[in-house]
């Protein structure tokens, strides 16, 4: 019987991931591919990537299948489509944020990797919505191209944050759909870096999941989002660390310049939206006629 064994867990810092890292060569099929990573690598004319070739990272996780939630299915208006939720196993946290404290005997987390795969899959028929993930793509590249004395990483560290960025913005600026567009990269470009430069200057980053008001504007019947409080990505990061990101900030608006739009020329009631969201401290409220992809 279970109940007479004796268990012992060995919870260490690493996740239980396996790493790989493939490196596309031309000569050896899908230029179409190749041609694509070549070009959001090198987007910036005064960057040089670290690689030579193009490259794909990817993390394999273990992961239990816990249930399925119902999504809108982007292929037929009105019909939904399973969207599969997982937990994944916990690591030792070494931050000492009260908030990961709490649930430090916890072995598992529910993992919201379905929903952001939908999300992904369903910009790929949303112009608007590629123009951001383009964005953000320019700024993943700029980032990791920085040496250790560029403070902008600690930010933006690996595509975490740089992700929820994209999503805030992609569901503030571009549902519903047929009223929200974006003209192009520059313009997408030009609020990811306000939205960007707000996270920073308020030292707070909302989780896109984790109490998420507007997450029922792209996903009406989510079974994340109904948290009475959101949380903040940003939570464990120093003062001290937002008070260089702010001058690597302005580097990097400098390195960049010419990529996107300024300020001065966006439309002040979209980027009103992104201090709203910043500032919000709300109990769950959902519209009645929640908007889809």
């Amino acid at each position: 019987m279970l109940r007479d064994t004796e268990l012992s867990f060995d919870r260490i810092a690493k996740p239980p991931t396996i790493n790989i890292r493939i490196l596309l060569n031309k000569e050896k099929g899908i230029p179409d591919l190749y041609d694509k990573l070549s070009i959001i690598t090198l987007q910036s004319e005064s960057l040089e990537a670290k690689e030579s070739k193009p490259s794909l990272d990817i993390d394999i996780v273990p992961a239990l299948l816990i249930r399925n939630d119902s999504v809108p299915d982007p292929n037929a208006r009105g019909a939904k489509m399973p969207c599969p939720v997982y937990a994944v196993m916990k690591w030792v946290n070494l931050s000492q944020d009260t908030e990961m404290a709490m649930y430090k005997d916890f072995l598992w987390r529910v993992c919201t990797s379905g929903y952001e795969r939908h999300i992904l899959d369903v910009c790929q028929t949303n112009p608007s919505q590629q123009f951001l993930i383009t964005a953000c793509r320019i700024l993943k590249t700029y980032v990791s191209n920085q040496d250790g004395t560029n403070q902008i990483h600690k930010v933006a560290t690996s595509s975490y944050h740089l992700k929820t960025i994209c999503f805030h913005c992609i569901t503030l600026l571009t549902i519903p759909k047929d009223h929200n567009s974006l003209s192009g990269v520059k313009e997408a470009l030009g609020y990811f870096l306000s939205f960007f430069n707000l996270c920073i200057n308020s030292a707070t980053l909302p989780h896109f999941f984790h109490g998420n008001p507007c997450l029922v504007l792209m996903f009406p019947e989510c079974s994340f989002g109904e948290e009475e409080h959101i949380k903040n990505v940003y939570g464990s990061v120093s003062s001290e660390t937002f008070h260089q990101a702010k001058i690597s900030y302005n580097k990097m608006l400098r390195d960049l310049l010419g990529l996107y739009t300024d300020n001065a020329l966006l439309d002040d009631n979209r980027l009103d939206r992104f201090p709203k969201l910043l500032d919000l401290q709300h109990t769950v409220r959902k519209p009645k006629d929640a908007y889809k992809l």
